[in-house]
């Protein structure tokens, strides 16, 4: 999840950061929505998600807006988990995913967590008039146990959804993309051995207001007797801002190259996940890995 800020702290087993100090009640404007901090529990924002630990209990409470409006969608998405090799979280779906009602689903799951064995239990809850929400409590497998359950329950009985500020989101994601790395990657392998292709296209934005854009291809094929492959590459300086789309008010990344071209990307998310007209894309500041970041030469 995003920049996966607590994965290290899970391993700390009692999780609180010395920054997470909200307790009570909890507003989102931009998300939409409000709801309690369970007693005991202390709450922390952090890029896209909201975190909640205890001093006594032992877990994780993650709030994570979506943006889901079917309830197939929504238990599609639940049956996936949560899966991130790299950061060793591996939470697989334990049982089968149950609908609530009309607009919320419920699953367990099972896995790894900052490689440590875990258990989980989320709610994913639509919201009609704009974002969604799910809620995941997350606890070492020998520590999970029914009032972590309870604890899901009572902050979704105290959760209510409101009227967005969506006026924010261009402010929020003009933030969230400041000296940040947006890096899209796309393969495609037959298995029969024709061939295939593969492209990465990545976005350096930095804080100081300007971009460079790079973009590589590869394609190749084996037609039987004949093998054949091509690669392009593309590039690009200027300057990048996140603007409102005109109808929708949804947040638009602008890329302004030093040729006169313009690039416009809707910009849209899935709890931690980020997407450009509706593509995938990962952002990495280079925080916890330095060559992960944005390049910033002019």
């Amino acid at each position: 999840m995003k920049r996966f800020i607590f994965s290290c702290i899970f391993l700390l087993g009692h999780i609180i950061g010395a920054a997470a100090q909200e307790t009570g009640r909890k507003v989102f404007p931009v998300w939409g929505l409000e709801c309690t901090i369970p007693a005991g529990w202390m709450g922390q924002e952090t890029n896209g998600l909201y975190l909640m630990a205890s001093q006594t209990q032992p877990g994780l409470i993650l709030l994570l807006p979506h943006q889901t409006t079917r309830l197939e969608d929504l238990i599609r998405e639940a049956a996936q988990g949560l899966s991130d090799p790299d950061n060793g979280i591996d939470l697989r779906l334990l049982g089968d995913v149950q609908p609530i009602d009309h607009r919320a689903v419920a699953a367990s799951y099972e896995g790894f967590f900052a490689q440590t064995a875990a258990r989980a239990y989320a709610v994913g809850v639509i919201n009609e008039l704009g974002m969604g929400a799910t809620v995941m409590v997350i606890a070492a497998r020998e520590e999970f146990a029914e009032f972590h359950q309870a604890l899901v329950t009572e902050l979704l009985r105290s959760m209510n959804f409101i009227k967005p500020e969506t006026q924010d989101y261009v402010g929020i994601w003009q933030e969230q993309l400041r000296h940040c790395r947006l890096t899209r990657m796309e393969s495609y392998n037959s298995g029969y051995g024709n061939g295939g292709y593969n492209t990465t296209e990545t976005i350096h934005l930095c804080r100081e207001g300007y971009f460079g854009y790079y973009r590589s291809s590869n394609v190749s094929m084996d037609t039987g007797g004949a093998f054949g492959s091509s690669s392009g590459q593309g590039s690009g300086r200027g300057t990048w801002t996140v603007i409102a789309d005109a109808t929708t008010g949804q947040p638009v990344l602008q890329l302004s190259f030093d040729t006169g071209e313009i690039k416009t990307y809707t910009i849209t998310w899935d709890g931690d996940k980020t997407f450009l007209n509706g593509e995938r894309y990962f952002r990495t500041y280079g925080d916890i890995n330095p060559g992960d970041g944005p390049v910033c030469e002019r």
